[in-house]
């Protein structure tokens, strides 16, 4: 199967949802490829679609450090990124996707995708672990998270590294 490799360079937090929910959009509508999408971020607090802002960060702190917040259509919890932070989603019918990867349903990609970001950082010399729900940990501290949105046939998982390579060893942020 062919993916497109896409690094738009967009930077700006509240551009990023509408180019992924193009990129669902045109997966689902057949109009466009099967796509890995990589970005990285200015700094900005992402949270999640049923979080309340006020309750679970400090607002006057993102205020007086100028960063922005921005809603996910996704659920999950209050994720910063910076461009420190390696972002990745994949656009794909879901129907290619389970049968490929032998899933009934959406949930069951949460552990392939994270025992993918294991095998990949224990090419660092990491040793991370699954933790619930959708999470990949070392030493109880969180460096991987994904989330998973879907369109009529589309699906998008995307994940975040919360961590950075230094000298050819990963570094927890």
């Amino acid at each position: 199967m062919k993916v497109r490799l896409l690094r738009d360079g967009e930077r700006r937090p509240a551009r990023h949802f509408a180019i992924e929910e193009a990129l669902l959009r045109g997966v689902a509508e057949g109009l466009s490829p099967p796509t890995l999408r990589l970005r990285r971020s200015i700094p900005a607090l992402w949270i999640g679609l049923f979080q309340r802002a006020e309750e679970d960060l400090d607002l006057e702190a993102a205020r007086q450090l100028c960063v922005p917040i921005m809603r996910r259509p996704n659920p999950g919890v209050a994720l910063y990124q910076d461009e420190g932070t390696l972002c990745f989603s994949h656009f794909i019918t879901k129907r290619v996707l389970f049968d490929r990867l032998g899933v009934k349903d959406a949930e069951g990609l949460y552990g392939i995708f994270g025992n993918a970001a294991i095998r990949a950082m224990a090419r660092f010399g990491a040793r991370s672990e699954l933790s619930p729900v959708n999470d990949v940990t070392i030493g109880g501290k969180k460096v991987y998270g994904s989330a998973q949105m879907e369109h009529y046939s589309a699906f998008a998982h995307s994940g975040s590294f919360l961590i950075e390579e230094v000298a050819g060893s990963l570094r927890l942020r």
